[in-house]
């Protein structure tokens, strides 16, 4: 990984394509995951739980967004990339994405939250092992 940041997921599915930097394999079994749900279930709830994900993380994205701006000092500011009307436009933009939500409807939320749940739980059950490998390493140092 470029970042030096430890990898939550198996090496197959983290691999990053070197000329398209692109995460190819989890490209691959998202999209898998969502036509198999797709088969299994109603096609309306799989594109509400869909909209509602990729809503969620524009909102996050926008959030945080905010968050690293109130960070930078002056100097830092001014080698950032410029929003235009910052902050108004991307206010708006949290606003519409915010507004966007509500037709996603119940069957959308729930799905939604129970697709984050279980990502939740691979993530503390990875994030466990990873912790107790690091400890095996530790204590065999």
């Amino acid at each position: 990984m470029q970042w030096g940041e430890t990898v939550y997921y198996p090496n197959k599915i983290a691999f990053v394509h070197p000329r398209f930097q692109t995460p190819v394999w989890a490209i691959v079994l998202g999209v898998s995951i969502q036509i198999l749900f797709t088969l299994v279930s109603s096609i309306n709830i799989a594109v509400n739980a869909t909209g509602f994900l990729y809503l969620l993380t524009f909102a996050f994205t926008l959030i945080a967004f905010f968050i690293s701006r109130k960070k930078l000092t002056d100097k830092e500011s001014k080698t950032q990339f410029l929003a235009p009307f910052y902050p108004y436009l991307p206010a708006a933009a949290l606003i519409i994405i915010l507004c966007l939500l509500i037709p996603v409807g119940e069957s959308g939320f729930l799905t939604g939250l129970i697709w984050i749940s279980i990502g939740f739980s691979v993530y503390l059950v990875r994030n466990k092992s990873i912790k107790q490998i690091d400890q095996i390493t530790l204590d065999k140092s």
